[in-house]
């Protein structure tokens, strides 16, 4: 994606948290000194000991002493003012200060325990101060309480569904969707997922968001195999021109999501219209529709 856009340097990046498919692409970068990234914010775990985890510090390392990129070691709300780009705003709404404090493997103040995924980042991306994306990462329910405590009504018109629509540790998965659904309001909602990979998006948490949401647009961005056991013969023309991983074996359901602000609203593409269609076409037991 940065190739074929031409893009050579990046302001910032926000590790949510460290596991390996959040993190592993961020060594490439650094290690690519054709890319210039300035700075790289990320918590600590020390709960982490796995191979990705130890790769990316060495690879910090090297970026840092080259002095190409500064790193930021803690993201909570006090990162944000950090992050504003003119008309568009990046707000840091979790982990709070207090949870970020005692960090993975330590407890709230409920004495919940804590993990990665209870620390995942969520960031608001507004455009001239209208709430568009909120991104969730792999936030769990002990996470989600924190951020809803602290943020009640996080309103945004498009919610990246966190943990891929995998069950959420600490957490009922219902409970958990109904609890998100709720507060968010979106109009829009996207699951990254990989085709196969743990049967994601999970049946009951579509269909909850079903319940709570009824005309909620919701988008994959790789079909699962829970709405097709066969990926389509035909090449798909409602996919936008942005390189997709799934592409390559006709995974694809919405492939890459482009979402484009406008002043008030935001638009995606691939056009619902268009995704919606193929869905009907290549999804026999669809779970969005």
């Amino acid at each position: 994606f940065l190739t074929e856009n031409n893009i050579k340097k990046i302001d910032s990046v926000i590790v949510s948290h460290a596991d390996a498919d959040h993190i592993s692409g961020l060594s490439v970068l650094l290690a690519d000194t054709s890319i210039q990234i300035d700075e790289v914010f990320v918590n600590s775990d020390s709960s982490k000991d796995t191979e990705v985890w130890t790769d990316l510090r060495y690879s910090i390392e090297d970026a840092t002493t080259r002095g190409d990129t500064k790193l930021i070691i803690g993201i909570t709300p006090e990162t944000t003012e950090r992050l504003e780009r003119g008309e568009v705003k990046v707000e840091i709404l979790a982990p709070g200060p207090v949870l970020a404090m005692a960090g993975p493997t330590g407890k709230d103040l409920d004495g919940r325990r804590l993990n990665s995924n209870s620390m995942s980042v969520v960031a608001l991306i507004s455009y001239r101060d209208v709430p568009q994306i909120l991104l969730t990462g792999d936030l769990d329910g002990v996470g989600l309480d924190d951020f809803l405590k602290h943020n009640p009504s996080p309103n945004a018109q498009v919610l990246v569904f966190p943990h891929h629509g995998g069950l959420p540790s600490n957490a009922d998965p219902k409970e958990f969707t109904a609890k998100l659904c709720r507060a968010v309001q979106p109009k829009m909602i996207i699951f990254s997922i990989g085709r196969g990979n743990y049967q994601n998006p999970r049946p009951e948490i579509v269909s909850e968001i079903r319940r709570i949401l009824p005309d909620v647009y919701i988008s994959c961005t790789q079909l699962s195999t829970n709405c097709a056991s066969e990926v389509p013969t035909l090449s798909p023309t409602h996919l936008t021109k942005t390189v997709a991983r799934g592409s390559a074996r006709m995974a694809c359901c919405a492939g890459s999501i482009n979402l484009v602000f406008d002043t008030d609203s935001i638009k995606s593409l691939p056009t619902k219209g268009a995704h919606l269609s193929f869905v009907k076409d290549s999804a026999p037991t669809a779970l969005c529709t």
